[in-house]
């Protein structure tokens, strides 16, 4: 499974509320453990040491207001116009589609990104493809999203593989348990309604691996995509995850965010408003989910818990394990995805 939002953040909560404490007790470097990996919070050593690292308040504390804005309840309140998509330059024209390099706008922040059009007249629909996690330093444009992109544009759709903030020529800001990035998604999918060659009523989201996390958290803050496209997802619920709280990128680190952050830690209101698998009565769209089975155990269990839980809410979900397939489904199994996600795109956004 791909190494996820591995970084010093919580190193820099500690030094930050280290430094306004009146009497901070020395901690060695060496103790303070950085998370490195997705992971199972009822095994994971780095959750546990992380919780002994937060002092037990007298009182329930106050959130940091950054912290409840991070939450779904109040995404969900949010409105997500999008803008123009302005192309910076054209990379490749094939025989069926025209590929460029274009940005956006996602909370005022310049998003790059990779859109591909069918040549020819009319409204297509069109798909936002959301990769997973990268080490940003080595990101590409398009990583993680070119081959569904290739499939799906010879099929008549428009794609569009935002970078999202941080990635590619992205500008970036905070990002709080990936909410930056859940907005970026959405703004990406308002973006593409305004685009002439898109029909608006025909707009769906894919996501691989962390895409497929931001893709099951979008879907319940808006309803602003006709289908949902599951790839290996990442958790719906954020008491299985270890995340770095910023994202990799601690920027606008405040000492009071930061205190307010390592207070939060074990906050089982804030773990909920940050975890979909808890809002799916709010789903509206038709759901199509893929794993590989010999994927790490957690992975396939999580695809398997979002399945359940959407069952459970009455919700359409349709689900397809891949035997001997890892993260990346690939070869003649990889055919039989695009096909099954390329039938269920054509059933969904009719």
């Amino acid at each position: 499974m791909n190494n996820f939002l591995v970084h010093g953040a919580i190193g820099l909560l500690l030094i930050l509320v280290g430094g306004c404490a009146a009497n901070p007790t020395p901690t060695p470097t060496a103790a303070i453990p950085i998370p490195t990996a997705l992971s199972s919070a009822t095994t994971a050593p780095q959750a546990t040491a992380l919780a002994q690292l937060t002092a037990t308040p007298a009182a329930t504390p106050t959130l940091h207001p950054a912290l409840v804005e991070a939450t779904l309840p109040r995404l969900a309140a949010r409105q997500y116009p999008g803008s123009e998509i302005t192309t910076t330059r054209v990379l490749t024209v094939t025989d069926t589609y025209t590929q460029a390099l274009v940005t956006y706008l996602s909370d005022n922040l310049k998003v790059s990104g990779i859109m591909n059009v069918p040549l020819g007249q009319g409204s297509f629909p069109a798909v936002v493809l959301v990769h997973g996690y990268y080490d940003p330093a080595q990101f590409v444009s398009g990583a993680g999203t070119t081959t569904m992109a290739d499939v799906l544009a010879r099929q008549g759709y428009v794609t569009f593989a935002p970078d999202l903030r941080g990635y590619g020529e992205s500008e970036h800001a905070q990002n709080l348990y990936l909410s930056g990035y859940i907005v970026d998604v959405l703004n990406a999918g308002a973006s593409l309604k305004r685009l002439a060659q898109v029909e608006p009523t025909r707009v769906g989201v894919w996501g691989h691996s962390m895409g497929g996390g931001l893709a099951t958290r979008a879907m319940v803050v808006n309803d602003l995509f006709r289908a949902v496209v599951l790839y290996a997802p990442i958790s719906g619920d954020n008491a299985d995850l270890v995340l770095d709280p910023f994202s990799g990128e601690p920027i606008g680190v405040t000492t009071e965010l930061a205190e307010s952050v390592l207070l939060s830690v074990n906050d089982e209101k804030l773990l909920r408003e940050l975890s979909p698998i808890h809002y799916f009565e709010r789903v509206t769209a038709p759901v199509s989910i893929h794993i590989g089975l010999a994927d790490d155990d957690q992975q396939v269990l999580w695809a398997k818990t979002i399945r359940n839980d959407l069952k459970l809410a009455n919700k359409a979900v349709e689900y397809f394990e891949y035997p001997g397939q890892g993260h990346v489904i690939q070869g003649d199994m990889q055919k039989v995805m695009f096909s099954r996600v390329l039938g269920f795109l054509q059933r969904s956004m009719k």
